[in-house]
């Protein structure tokens, strides 16, 4: 969230920089107009606007340069500032026969960027009244008339026409650099900015969500706890009123099996809600353990493992990541009841586990947003297995792609591709 907290500030530092551009732009023109032309404005009131509008520009890079956010209102003052001093250079050196006239475009251009509905239409009214005054009341240019500058009146239009239409095209130029260069930047920035608040509401939301399942979870593993000791006693009595039953007596020993791998996966629950730093373990090795645990849940599935990568690979794992992947495995297995396969492979500085399936593939609404989404494809299911495991792999700084597998030019997909990306160590 750090670039959407200086969004603010850097639109503030690239308006800056618009106004020192617009300065020397007007400065520079009146310069040449004096110098070449002879077309003198009243330089006293126009080096006291140049001189205001610095200290403007020295302030703004001095006052907000330590700032992490920048109000409207301060966006708002500063666009007010700007058509103020650009209404009083105006005044001054020529009112609307001042091709520079056309800047107050710039400041609705980047007042309808950056402000919200009602200071826009401020701002654009206020140029229009000012664009409207300075039609009947300003300082007309006055023309030296020296030995080197001696003109007719025939001349002096011709001069002001061809002055006039030179600072046209510099306006007009600079005005669409600056709107496509600098303006634009600001909106993109703006969307950025509401693009990353949307995604840390959807995280807040997910984390409450994810919170009140923690919480049910707790209540439920207190009361399997008890559940489960139960049937092992009654397990247990059923082992002794049946001793000479082999085939009684080989279910028996199933459900036992089934309910100590219950109480392991209840401990294990116990032990993620507790505070556990992740240790740095080696890739293949920590899937070999998911896989072993896995097939004691699913020991009917046939699953492929693969390991691709020619160096060894090492990722920081806990035992939130372990049962991320086992649920990831479950939902392919769901998918896929004969066959899965894990592969484990790495790209730069990425450790990649890839699990196939052979199944019918994902739905957009879950490929697009994994983790972020409660739809399920399973009719007993509540789709909260992919949103809890896509957190507890992005706790690690780690990622969830979902997407199908195709082959050849059939449109239709041929399985599903989990992707867990996890940084490598």
């Amino acid at each position: 969230m750090a670039s959407s907290l200086h969004a603010g500030l850097r639109n503030l530092k690239i308006l800056n920089i618009i106004r020192l551009i617009i300065l020397l732009t007007e400065a520079g023109l009146l310069a040449v107009a004096d110098w070449y032309f002879g077309i003198k404005p009243v330089w006293p009131p126009v080096l006291f606007a140049f001189f205001l509008t610095a200290i403007l520009i020295i302030y703004t890079g001095l006052r907000y340069q330590h700032q992490t956010s920048i109000s409207s209102r301060v966006l708002f003052t500063q666009l007010l500032c700007d058509t103020l001093l650009q209404t009083t250079l105006l005044y001054w050196s020529g009112g609307v026969m001042n091709p520079l006239i056309s800047a107050y475009l710039l400041t609705v251009a980047i007042s309808a960027t950056l402000l919200p509905l009602k200071r826009r239409w401020m701002i654009t009214t206020l140029t229009i009244v000012c664009y409207t005054l300075l039609q009947n009341w300003y300082q007309p240019l006055q023309f030296e008339n020296t030995s080197n500058h001696s003109m007719t009146a025939h001349g002096m239009m011709g001069s002001m026409m061809m002055l006039h239409l030179a600072g046209m095209w510099l306006v007009y130029s600079l005005s669409a650099c600056l709107i496509t260069g600098l303006v634009a930047s600001m909106a993109d920035r703006i969307r950025t900015h509401r693009a990353e608040i949307a995604v840390s509401r959807e995280n807040q939301l997910r984390s409450e969500r994810i919170l009140s399942v923690a919480t049910m979870a707790a209540s439920a593993a207190h009361d399997l706890g008890t559940t489960l000791s139960t049937m092992s006693v009654v397990l247990g009595e059923m082992a002794d009123d049946h001793k000479g039953n082999a085939e009684l007596k080989d279910d028996i020993a199933l459900l036992r099996s089934q309910i100590e791998i219950c109480r392991s996966r209840l401990a294990g629950l116990v032990a993620t809600s507790q505070e556990q730093k992740p240790v740095v373990q080696n890739a293949h090795e920590f899937g070999l353990q998911v896989l072993d645990e896995w097939q004691l849940l699913r020991p009917g599935i046939e699953i492929g493992f693969h390991c691709t990568a020619s160096q060894p690979l090492n990722v920081e794992a806990d035992s939130s990541l372990k049962a991320a992947l086992i649920n990831l495995l479950n939902n392919a297995a769901d998918a896929s009841p004969n066959h899965v396969e894990l592969e484990l492979t790495h790209e730069e500085d990425m450790v990649l586990f890839k699990i196939r399936d052979q199944g019918a593939g994902f739905v957009p609404d879950i490929s697009e947003r994994p983790g972020y989404t409660t739809i399920s494809t399973k009719e007993e299911g509540f789709g909260l297995g992919l949103q809890l495991s896509a957190a507890s792999i992005e706790k690690l700084n780690g990622i969830v792609r979902l997407y199908n597998a195709y082959t050849g030019n059939n449109p239709e997909p041929c399985g599903a591709i989990t992707e867990i990306r996890l940084p490598k160590y």
